[in-house]
């Protein structure tokens, strides 16, 4: 099963940041976005619940609904940003089968 730690580096991997600042407080819009991304993602991926995902992002539930609100408005208006999230998506989903693999010594 992917984790919030996973898909936390998948994303900052992607958008050349480290886990850290994705963690961060910077509100700059070139963390903003891919830590929103990363919300998303995180809803899409796990189990986990907004409460559970705003501990691991350090934020309130309530900043993790809005984030992936605005996520879905992105999707639904610019085709790059949905091709963008399919590709963290399945670069994630990725990792889950490669960890699996190793795990079961394929």
């Amino acid at each position: 099963m992917i984790s919030l730690s996973d898909i936390t580096d998948a994303v900052a991997d992607h958008y050349h940041l480290s886990p850290d600042t994705l963690l961060g407080r910077n509100k700059a819009r070139r963390v903003s976005v891919p830590r929103q991304m990363a919300y998303a993602l995180s809803r899409d991926l796990t189990e986990a619940s907004l409460s559970e995902i705003g501990r691991h992002y350090r934020r309130d539930h309530t900043s993790i609904h809005h984030g992936i609100n605005r996520m879905a408005e992105r999707y639904i208006i610019d085709p790059d940003h949905r091709a963008e999230y399919r590709q963290l998506d399945a670069a994630c989903r990725a990792t889950v089968l490669v960890f699996k693999s190793v795990r079961a010594g394929v």
